[in-house]
């Protein structure tokens, strides 16, 4: 360049800062729906578990960064999902298909255990259905631990006993 030559500056303001999104708030929502929602929006999702006595199992607690904040793409957000409470009220299963109750109990986080037997008369039901269980309807048990359930058995049928057959007497004595 000659001397004197009029010479063009660009002052930089530094980077642009990234974009930022709105993390949304999933507060309430299942863990599965959540974390979609979170991906689908471009940030990494981790999860911690709790027990709650509020919040249903399986639901999100809380997050970290919270719901509205803005972040760019790529931020951790952590879910807090709830175990559940930390102690359980075990529910009346009388009379429960056996699948049902089983269903309940581990909807509830708890484990299922099937012993087949006969009801007592004064605890009558069809077969497959409960009559009896442990620990007993509203005793207080911890996330995890297992229910007995006590399931009326089909009743064991023999096959008729029919009388032996015999052809009849046609006379020919070579039968």
């Amino acid at each position: 360049m000659k001397k004197g030559t009029a010479v063009s500056l660009v002052v930089s303001k530094g980077r642009r800062p990234p974009k930022e999104y709105t993390i949304p708030d999933v507060t309430g929502k299942p863990y599965t729906t959540a974390k979609s929602l979170l991906e689908d929006r471009g940030f990494d999702v981790t999860q911690q578990t709790e027990t709650n006595d509020d919040v249903p199992r399986g639901q999100v607690i809380r997050t970290d960064p919270s719901g509205g904040e803005k972040r760019p793409k790529g931020t951790e957000v952590t879910l807090y999902v709830s175990r559940g409470p930390s102690t359980l009220k075990v529910p009346n299963l009388f009379n429960n298909s056996k699948l049902s109750a089983c269903n309940k109990l581990k909807s509830m986080g708890l484990k299922c255990k099937v012993m087949p037997g006969t009801a007592p008369p004064d605890k009558p039901v069809s077969p497959g259905q409960v009559y009896d269980q442990q620990p007993s309807p509203d005793s207080t048990v911890a996330p995890g631990d297992t229910v007995t359930i006590f399931v009326q058995q089909t009743p064991q049928t023999s096959p008729p006993v029919s009388p032996p057959v015999t052809p009849p007497d046609d006379g020919n004595p070579f039968d």
